[in-house]
């Protein structure tokens, strides 16, 4: 995954924020981003050091390793979750790896 540190808040904000998008595939996120959160903190000097990287590194690589980021396989089992209430629908769709068939 070719992604760039960021260098500034902005771009803090911007990864943080991008990352929170795929937070449920992500386990102990909080936890993995604890030292670049801290840079969002008020009256926090700008300061990416060694666990910032290492944050930012661990992130990265749980990113590359989600499951649920493959492409459609025709070939794989396909299953297709519903659910409904007075609130709203739901659906997921979801493949088995080839290997588990």
């Amino acid at each position: 995954m070719k992604i760039s540190p960021p260098k500034m808040l902005k771009e803090v904000k911007s990864f943080v924020g991008s990352v929170h998008y795929l937070a449920k595939y992500l386990p102990e996120l909080a936890t993995k981003l604890l030292p670049i959160r801290n840079l969002l903190k008020k009256k926090t000097t700008w300061d990416w050091n060694a666990g910032c990287q290492q944050a930012f590194e661990e992130t990265k690589k749980a990113i590359s390793d989600i499951r649920a980021q493959k492409h459609y396989d025709v070939k794989a089992n396909t299953i297709l979750t519903t659910g409904a209430s007075y609130q709203g629908l739901g659906a997921k769709l979801w493949q088995t790896e080839i290997d588990d068939r």
